[in-house]
């Protein structure tokens, strides 16, 4: 019934997107938030959303042929994640600051500044 429970008796997330509508996956926010790395492939906004500091709280897949995952590049990151110990913790290290960004308190102050910019734009308010 929660997707939270589901996601803390986990390892990893795993979302091998080829949508081309797909732009911000709330399943990479929730992983995020329980501590979980995960691989997805690098479509929409998932590469940002994974990115802190420069590194990756998981792994990237690339798109290959007919726009799509290679089911061998996603074995082989998730068999890198099962047993590269210390990769699959470095990963996990990452993913509370990678969440950061999705906090309630990041996401209200992004939008008072967006909502201050249209305002100044609108009306020309200094």
């Amino acid at each position: 019934s929660s997707p939270s429970d589901y996601i803390l008796n986990s390892d990893v997330g795993v979302l091998p997107t080829y949508f081309e509508g797909e732009s911000s996956p709330y399943s990479v926010i929730e992983y995020l938030s329980c501590g979980k790395p995960v691989i997805a492939t690098d479509k929409g906004e998932i590469s940002d959303m994974l990115t802190t500091s420069g590194e990756l709280a998981g792994t990237l897949i690339q798109l290959k042929d007919l726009n799509k995952p290679s089911v061998i590049d996603l074995m082989e990151a998730m068999e890198k994640m099962v047993l590269d110990k210390t990769f699959y913790d470095q990963k996990v290290k990452l993913t509370p600051k990678a969440f950061e960004k999705f906090t309630i308190e990041k996401c209200k102050q992004e939008y008072m500044e967006l909502y201050h910019k249209v305002l100044t734009d609108e009306f020309n308010v200094v």
